[in-house]
């Protein structure tokens, strides 16, 4: 979420457009962390003549999941009264937004919601559910508050229970990315040789990247290396880069499935570092079994790096719909089924045959390019701002 809405944000202004955005202060994680909060970035990288105006509010926790905004409805109230939107664009899954509820309804400005994700999937805990019986009634009061209802997929719209009663009000637009910037910052020889030593023996390389979440079901991906040594086809080596709560139980596991030599653990990494890993893999892998995985915008990063996907196949996640998109332009990868190690392993190294190809690399990048670039996504955006000002 705080990706995208960076380049969407840095996007709008450079098409003319005055933005404000209010998020949650969130405590800086080290300078080793990829993803910085969005309000730092665009201050720093947007042109001159278009800054947004970031309001940085500070916030407790998080209690489930979830940071809790400081006095949330004054900050809200102040920033709209200063600035007089003419819309008010919301991002969810933001508890926060429930308790703007009655600041919202108060004011003249449309409200458009964009739904990242459901705050319930198959494999949340069950305090999120238990806590979920309770918000139900506000999220459904926060939907007939929004013109208009925005989700990245007609996949995930397709499988979500509570985005079917919004269906009048609901609209897809996927998500997108800047490729430039960020993603082209050139390599020093220190991080040539901080990832040149993180690939463990011989082997496809096969990069994993991302928060460890409960979702991002790396325990098939520790499964299918164990695989490998089994059936005297080619070897896998695996760098698993990322922190997350799941972190020490599947470094456990990999020590359990004695695959612990195959697979590396690197932690959080800077975006220097991720473009490096992306860069030295034979192939990308997300194996997300949860409509938690709403969109995959890693996939594309790793595409844009040039570099095959392995995708799970999760029923109502929008990760197909990217490969699908891409796939209709050049064949860039494989869908899996999320919970089968054998098949993750076939797919893994028919992937690594295919980035083999000649002048795979840039035909992949200029298929995601043409399909997900920020610039045209932006353009949807405005567009459905037109509508619901002049409905």
């Amino acid at each position: 979420m705080e990706r995208f809405l960076q380049d969407l944000v840095e996007e709008q202004c450079r098409q003319g457009h005055q933005v404000q955005v209010l998020c949650h202060q969130h405590q800086s994680t080290g300078a080793d962390a990829r993803v910085e909060t969005a309000q730092a970035v665009v201050q720093e990288t947007v042109a001159e003549n278009h800054r947004p105006v970031v309001h940085r509010q500070p916030a407790w926790g998080p209690l489930l999941h979830t940071p809790l905004m400081h006095a949330a409805r004054r900050r809200l109230r102040a920033v709209l009264e200063q600035f007089q939107p003419d819309v008010i664009h919301l991002h969810w899954p933001n508890p926060v937004a429930l308790w703007w509820l009655p600041v919202l309804k108060s004011q003249p400005a449309p409200v458009v919601v964009q739904w990242h994700s459901d705050t319930v999937t198959e494999h949340v805990s069950v305090l999120v559910k238990a806590a979920h019986v309770f918000l139900q009634p506000l999220e459904r009061a926060l939907l007939r508050q929004a013109k208009r209802v925005v989700c990245s997929s007609e996949a995930y719209a397709a499988h979500s229970p509570i985005l079917q009663k919004a269906a009048p009000a609901l609209t897809t637009i996927p998500l997108g990315m800047a490729f430039t910037g960020r993603l082209t910052a050139g390599m020093d020889n220190a991080c040539d040789r901080w990832v040149e030593q993180q690939w463990q023996g011989q082997g496809i390389r096969l990069l994993s990247l991302g928060r460890l979440s409960f979702y991002k079901n790396l325990p098939v991906l520790l499964k299918a290396v164990a695989l490998s040594r089994q059936d005297g086809g080619p070897a896998m080596q695996v760098v698993i880069a990322g922190d997350g709560p799941m972190a020490d139980r599947w470094q456990a596991l990999s020590r359990t499935l004695g695959v612990q030599d195959s697979v590396v653990f690197t932690g959080e990494v800077s975006q220097a570092r991720a473009n490096a890993l992306f860069a030295s893999c034979d192939a990308f892998a997300l194996l997300s079994n949860d409509r938690a995985e709403s969109f995959g915008l890693v996939l594309l990063e790793a595409l844009w790096h040039g570099k095959p996907l392995v995708v799970a196949n999760t029923p109502g996640s929008g990760m197909r719909s990217v490969l699908d998109t891409v796939n209709k332009i050049i064949p860039a990868g494989f869908l899996c089924e999320p919970e089968s190690a054998a098949e993750v392993l076939m797919k893994t190294r028919q992937a690594a045959q295919l980035g083999h190809g000649p002048d795979f690399s840039a035909q992949v990048r200029q298929a995601v390019e043409s399909s997900f670039a920020i610039a045209p996504v932006c353009r949807q955006w405005i567009r459905l701002y037109h509508l619901v000002m002049d409905a």
